[in-house]
């Protein structure tokens, strides 16, 4: 009797160690999927906030005019003596409005 217990129990913890054995890999390969999932999108949120990176855009040769720190898009919104400051790639640069012409 003893050994017929000692051999079920015996056989009852190699079952529940191949139990945890496989509920363990699922668990591996569910997170191992889950964080591919995650790295993927954080790779396409990072790829859509550098297309929108205004430095990207100066790098290709473009600049950024401002004056006082808002963004100028428009000669509507400069006049005659204005300080602009205009970011380039490697710097700015501070100059005033002689002439505005459309």
């Amino acid at each position: 009797l003893y050994e017929k217990i000692t051999l079920l129990i015996s056989n009852r913890l190699k079952d529940a160690r191949n139990n945890l054995d496989f509920y363990k890999e699922k668990i591996v390969v569910s997170m191992d999927k889950s964080l591919d999932n995650k790295k993927n999108n954080f790779t396409k949120y990072l790829n859509k906030l550098e297309v929108l990176n205004p430095l990207l855009t100066i790098k290709r040769g473009y600049s950024i005019t401002k004056i006082e720190d808002k963004i100028v898009s428009s000669i509507k919104n400069i006049k005659k003596d204005d300080k602009l400051t205009i970011e380039l790639v490697d710097g700015k640069v501070i100059s005033t409005v002689d002439e505005i012409k459309n």
